[in-house]
């Protein structure tokens, strides 16, 4: 146990959401004046994965459009695809929907098709900006079942558009599997050893850590080849966390007791995000880059800190919104709603999923579980999934919607321990992959519960 640190945020958070936020308070992590940007157009979900298979298939999905700011009047897009076998929503304005819908009639079997659909604005619209949306269709011959293979690992991360899972046993190579049949399709060089991997949002850029030279490393997510190495302050410990996300559209790498990093030119944005956590913080975002949230893992109470960002003209300022000790303990893994409403941490006790409200990290939801949860994520249909370090159980994986509603657990197949941050989603939402805790165990793939 330990006594955390008293935090007089109610004052500041109440003065925040009326717009004026005092230094004292609010701490900004950073706060760079500069000229506002035009408005461009921006899709959070900029890589999709749909497939189909005898027994199920994803064969749409839908894509709201936002701008990179605030806009009046909207502004009007449009949309083309490359490839005859994707249709998509020709038209539309800011706050709508682009339908993606794929017609795999004619195509081969066990084969991967991919897309490129490009969103831009009307002639005389309001808003400026062209966006590519990767798209790729697997067309399976037969539906995958459960597969289990001899592999460590560390470390893992689920490619959004590619059925690609990259995994890492802390050695100097990452591996790539299929997700549906479990099969290793390359293996690519990286580091001397390798620590957490994030990948970009459409699935085109894999970042490792390289845990002996203090750096994130870019590599292409297909051919594994380097691209950019990203300096952090070191030393850095062996379970540093770090996420990517894109506000104002623009890819950025964040960390705990770093500034966050501009992707394209490996430049700082940012001042570091330090204290107030003090004990092995992991960290996530929401897509579009606007909520950060922290976890310090191990700790009995847990603790949580959430953080909003703006961006002016691609300086970003992160402004502390609230930090607070919880209920849970021992928590692994910290999720954090699409919007940015809610925080879902993955704590060993209580038995269950506990979710709090971004602003106040008041608990307003309790999601049933068993012992002891240590992952937690949200897949492409924006719904929880929560994994157990749990042996002997029926099932170690909980799938929840917004509202709380169970969708359904995955069983277990073997008496298995998972390790923590180690259960990922296939990009369909049709799979899900699991890593043991002991580092020369074995990976599950599953089934993700049908809807």
């Amino acid at each position: 146990m330990r006594k955390m640190k008293s935090f007089a945020l109610g004052v500041a958070v109440a003065l925040a959401l009326a717009g004026f936020v005092p230094a004292a308070f609010a701490s900004p992590v950073a706060g760079i004046v500069a000229t506002a940007a035009a408005a461009e157009f921006f899709v959070a979900q900029n890589g999709v994965a749909l497939s189909q298979f005898p027994s199920r298939s994803r064969l749409s999905a839908a894509v709201r459009v936002g701008t990179t700011q605030p806009v009046n009047p909207a502004g009007r897009w449009i949309a083309s695809s490359t490839a005859t076998w994707l249709s998509v929503t020709r038209t539309g304005k800011t706050g709508q929907q682009l339908q993606l819908t794929a017609d795999p009639t004619g195509l081969t079997s066990d084969t991967l098709y991919t897309a490129t659909v490009t969103l831009r604005g009307t002639p005389g619209s309001s808003v400026t900006g062209s966006i590519p949306i990767r798209v790729a269709l697997w067309i399976g011959s037969s539906d995958p079942g459960n597969q289990v293979i001899d592999h460590g690992a560390v470390s893992m991360s689920a490619n959004p558009v590619e059925p690609w899972v990259y995994v890492s046993d802390g050695s100097s190579t990452v591996d790539v599997f299929n997700v549906y049949s479990g099969q290793l399709l390359r293996s690519f060089r990286v580091a001397p050893s390798i620590g957490a991997l994030q990948i970009s949002s459409d699935g085109t850029e894999l970042f490792a850590l390289d845990k002996a030279n203090y750096r994130i490393v870019g590599v292409n997510a297909k051919s594994g080849r380097i691209l950019k190495s990203y300096r952090l302050a070191g030393p850095v410990s062996s379970d540093f966390s770090f996420t990517y996300a894109r506000p104002a559209g623009v890819p950025t790498l964040f960390a705990p007791g770093q500034a966050a990093i501009d992707v394209a030119t490996g430049n700082p944005v940012s001042d570091p995000i330090t204290e107030p956590f003090s004990y092995d913080p992991f960290i996530t975002s929401t897509a579009d880059g606007s909520h950060l949230a922290i976890v310090e893992r191990g700790l009995s109470p847990g603790s949580l800190y959430s953080y909003t960002v703006t961006s002016d003209n691609g300086h970003l300022t992160i402004t502390q919104v609230n930090g607070s000790s919880i209920a849970g303990e021992n928590c692994q893994d910290l999720a954090i709603s699409p919007g940015g409403s809610r925080l879902y941490p993955a704590c060993g006790w209580p038995y269950e999923f506990d979710v709090y409200d971004f602003q106040s990290l008041q608990q307003v939801q309790t999601l049933a579980a068993n012992t002891y949860p240590n992952n937690a994520e949200f897949d492409s249909d924006n719904d929880f999934v929560g994994g157990l370090n749990g042996i002997y159980d029926p099932a170690d994986v909980f799938v929840y919607d917004l509202q709380g509603y169970n969708l359904g657990t995955v069983p277990e197949i073997e008496v298995q321990s998972q390790g923590d941050d180690l259960v990922k989603v296939s990009g369909d939402s049709t799979r899900v992959i699991s890593g043991m805790s002991d580092p020369s165990g074995q990976i599950f793939f599953r089934e993700m519960p049908h809807p």
